[in-house]
């Protein structure tokens, strides 16, 4: 899709302008709409410029890794499989009571364990400290967050204010140089509704880089949306993972 308005060429998978959906009776919808147009033009040149998809194994091989919402933990699996050598960094938790946890979930956790990978449930990915007490991280992993209401929060998107939430858990729970990982869907709704650089922004972390995310690169993996009967990953094709660094005097 070509964008003869702005010059930028979206590719084939590029979503319909907002701006040919809107009335021109709306003057404040319009500029406003038009901004997000132009930002997402800009965000899927720059993506799709960059050709290399972050490197989740190679950040596992460096240190201790902790992953929240994991669900039915088959992404933790995934990378424990990719480097069974590394899986022993790998701490990997959901948010559901282990009572409550998926058939699924408990196979996979009993076979991160025999990789002497650490499984734990009932963690609230908002409250670490309350869950997981003062341990700390090299690398906090939360893949394709998703809150079940859509009711605002202060008039904010309730993904937007969970992910500001735990933005400001995880950094308590970073060693020195250590950082946060997120994928999510690559849509102009999903990056509005979360608003991943200003929640990194009110949370302390510098702006956050971003990288394609490629399912088929991690064997295994099987999304679940707690929303509904398709996942993320078959309702769309197109995703990003997104890291967060704190700015460097939060480590002074």
């Amino acid at each position: 899709m070509h964008d003869a308005r702005s010059g930028w060429d979206l590719g084939p998978q590029a979503p319909q302008s907002t701006l040919l959906r809107l009335k021109k009776s709306d003057p404040k919808t319009l500029v406003r709409k038009m901004k997000l147009d132009d930002a997402y033009r800009r965000y899927r040149c720059l993506l799709e410029a960059k050709k290399a998809s972050f490197d989740f194994s190679r950040q596992v091989a460096a240190g201790a890794t902790l992953l929240v919402g994991e669900g039915n933990l088959s992404f933790a699996l995934s990378l424990a499989k990719l480097s069974t050598h590394h899986a022993r960094n790998l701490f990997a938790t959901t948010f559901e009571p282990a009572t409550d946890v998926s058939n699924l979930a408990k196979c996979n956790a009993s076979q991160l364990r025999s990789l002497r990978s650490c499984v734990e449930h009932n963690v609230d990915a908002t409250k670490l400290t309350r869950s997981i007490g003062l341990k700390q991280f090299r690398l906090i992993i939360f893949q394709f967050p998703n809150v079940h209401s859509r009711d605002p929060i202060h008039g904010r998107n309730p993904n937007h204010v969970m992910m500001r939430r735990f933005l400001r858990s995880a950094k308590s729970g970073l060693l020195p140089g250590g950082m946060v990982v997120t994928s999510i869907v690559d849509s102009p709704y999903y990056l509005g509704a979360f608003n991943l650089p200003d929640a990194a922004a009110a949370a302390g972390f510098g702006e956050p880089e971003v990288y394609p995310f490629r399912p088929k690169d991690f064997a295994g993996y099987v999304h679940v949306n707690p929303d509904g009967p398709d996942s993320a990953l078959v309702q769309y094709d197109l995703f990003s993972t997104w890291v967060f660094r704190p700015k460097q005097r939060d480590f002074s």
